[in-house]
C-alpha cells in the first residue's frame, strides 16, 4: 500500500500526488492535530494555530502562500529541523519539495516560497519558543534577529498568550480559507 486515507477519505499517494486529491480540509485537519516542535513545547501548539497565526503577519499577496507553507506535513508530517537538515535525510527533503510542487499547482500559486513568508515564519519560531518553552537555551538567540523583524507576532502583543485556542475555530477558518481564493 502506497497510499495514506486522508480525513476526507481520498487514497493520498504522497509519492505520486493527484492535484484532485489535495483538498484544504484534509490539510487543515491534519495540521490541527500535528504539534509543533516535536510535541516538546508547554502546551499543544498546533502546525494549524501557527499557520493562522503566520497568515496575520504577511502582506494580502502573500497570505496563500503562508496558509499552505507547511501543507506537505498533512501528508508526510515533518521531521524535527535538526534532523531534516542532515545530508541523510536528502530523500525526505526531495518528496517534500515535490509534493509542496503540486500543492502549488493544486493552489495556482508559484513554487518558490515568497521571502516575506520565510521571514514571517522565522519570526513565528521565534515568538513561539519564546512563549512555548520554559527553559530558555542561548542557541535559540539566533532566530531572535527575525522576531524584531515582527513584534507583532509577539504572543503577549496579540493576546494569545496561556490556554489553548478553540481548534475546532481553527479549522472552520481553514476551511473557509476560500475566501482568500483558495478552494
Amino acid at each position: 500500500m502506497s497510499w495514506i486515507q486522508t480525513y476526507t477519505g481520498k487514497r493520498f499517494d504522497p509519492l505520486n500526488p493527484k492535484i484532485d486529491d489535495i483538498c484544504l480540509e484534509d490539510i487543515g485537519h491534519a495540521l490541527m492535530y500535528q504539534c509543533r516542535f516535536a510535541g516538546h513545547c508547554s502546551r499543544h501548539y498546533s502546525v494549524l494555530e501557527h499557520t493562522l497565526r503566520l497568515t496575520d503577519l504577511v502582506s494580502p499577496a502573500n497570505k496563500h502562500w503562508a496558509l499552505i507553507h507547511d501543507a506537505s506535513e498533512a501528508y508526510i508530517s515533518d521531521i524535527a529541523r535538526p534532523v531534516k537538515h542532515l545530508r541523510q535525510f536528502a530523500f525526505y527533503r526531495e518528496i517534500e519539495e515535490q509534493l509542496m510542487q503540486r500543492i502549488c499547482d493544486r493552489f495556482d500559486l508559484p513554487y518558490e516560497q515568497p521571502n516575506e513568508v520565510t521571514d514571517a515564519d522565522k519570526a513565528m519560531l521565534w515568538w513561539e519558543y519564546q512563549a512555548l518553552f520554559d527553559h530558555h537555551l542561548p542557541e535559540w538567540k539566533q532566530w531572535e534577529p527575525y522576531g524584531l523583524l515582527y513584534p507583532q507576532a509577539s504572543f503577549e502583543r496579540r493576546g494569545w498568550q496561556g490556554g489553548r485556542r478553540d481548534g475546532a475555530d481553527d479549522i472552520a477558518f481553514y476551511r473557509e480559507a476560500s475566501i482568500w481564493g483558495l478552494k
